[in-house]
């Protein structure tokens, strides 16, 4: 029996070891996993599965990247710009690797013009007991 919460970071395929006795829901062994299933930003359903299923599960697939369009070997991804809780993606390593590059060009570039503050190290700020009486 699936059951879902409210939204979560990790994505689709993450596995959690179980504390309950449960069943596996595609071959009626006893679970030793709750899978992650599908997740969007309300949230996302989890399914009780033996590991033999779960390695199935597991295994990657072909299908249409969502954001190039071609059909390949695909990964559930977040969209970086879209924040941590924002939709999950079926994208191709060429994709997540473009927007993790484009990530780390935009860190360099924000990096080169933003100095650090000038209280970033000054102890006299440090002191939380100044600024709570």
């Amino acid at each position: 029996m699936c059951y879902s919460n409210g939204p979560v970071l990790t994505l689709p395929g993450a596995e959690f070891s179980l504390t309950e006795k449960e069943v596996c829901e595609r071959c009626d062994k006893p679970a030793i996993v709750r899978v992650q299933g599908e997740t969007d930003s309300f949230g996302c359903e989890y399914i009780f599965l033996c590991r033999e299923c779960a390695d199935k599960a597991a295994q990657p697939y072909i299908a249409h990247c969502e954001w190039c369009g071609r059909k390949r070997e695909v990964t559930s991804a977040r969209d970086l710009s879209e924040g941590l809780g924002g939709p999950v993606y079926q994208v191709c390593s060429p994709c997540i690797r473009k927007q993790e590059e484009q990530f780390y060009r935009e860190i360099e570039e924000y990096d080169r013009t933003h100095p650090p503050s000038p209280y970033a190290d000054n102890d006299e700020y440090d002191d939380d007991e100044e600024w709570l009486s």
